[in-house]
């Protein structure tokens, strides 16, 4: 299926196209984590972004297709959310194809099309190592030789960690597979559960796909000591990112 790209007549400034991405959240303090610790981490490796073809697996609401598309990307976002899809359609889509799909069906999307594709706290909603090995593999075949793959997911010693944002409280002895609920601490009472998986596991799912993997990050808010209110995420990485090549 084809896919009219248009090539993007604005390319904000990366102070603009963050300032946008940090109106969508309530919680400065959640948008400044994610931010620096997570989507920043995730924009770098990808660069550079003006004019190439960007795969947003998992799009969700489109928070971070828009700032891809800001940054001058072509954007092609998909999730398994119809919900999620029609929220992000109604929010600023010019520029961005949406689809919604089921998970790991890649159909909609030509092979070898994807100079960067990207994928944020999906896998880790992902049980079965099956099933991460087939997104894995349908995400791989999309991407051009020699393209990249950036992918950003909970850290696997996050668990019981007390983050400013968020905690992950297992319910299980950590294996495979383990649910947890995800706390959100913001007052709200917000809960939400994926599962843990290993940084092994993570690593062999990539390699098996094909991946070559060229760097593993783990960001910590140990620079910032004028900013009192961190917690264990001073010392410890919410996240683990990974880049790899086709």
């Amino acid at each position: 299926m084809s896919h009219p790209l248009v090539a993007p007549d604005e390319v904000v400034s990366d102070d603009e196209a963050r300032a946008r991405f940090f109106r969508e959240y309530h919680d400065p303090r959640h948008a400044i984590m994610d931010w620096r610790l997570g989507y920043s981490v995730v924009k770098r490796l990808m660069c550079p972004l003006t004019n190439r073809t960007v795969l947003d697996y998992g799009c969700g609401n489109g928070r971070f297709s828009r700032l891809l598309r800001d940054r001058g990307a072509h954007v092609i976002g998909v999730d398994i959310s119809s919900q999620a899809i029609d929220e992000a359609r109604r929010k600023h889509a010019e520029r961005i194809n949406y689809y919604l799909i089921n998970s790991g069906d890649l159909s909609q999307v030509p092979l070898r099309a994807i100079d960067v594709a990207v994928s944020t706290f999906v896998l880790c909603c992902v049980k079965e190592r099956a099933d991460l090995d087939r997104i894995l593999k349908a995400i791989y075949e999309r991407i051009k030789a020699g393209g990249t793959y950036v992918l950003s997911e909970p850290h696997p010693d996050a668990p019981g960690r007390d983050f400013y944002s968020m905690r992950r409280v297992p319910k299980d002895v950590l294996k495979e597979g383990t649910p947890l609920d995800v706390q959100f601490q913001d007052g709200s009472g917000l809960v939400l559960h994926d599962f843990w998986h290993s940084r092994e596991t993570y690593l062999d799912a990539l390699r098996s796909a094909g991946f070559i993997i060229e760097h593993v990050i783990e960001p910590t808010m140990n620079t910032y000591p004028d900013e009192p209110y961190w917690k264990d995420e001073r010392h410890y990485p919410p996240f683990i990112i990974f880049r790899a090549r086709k």
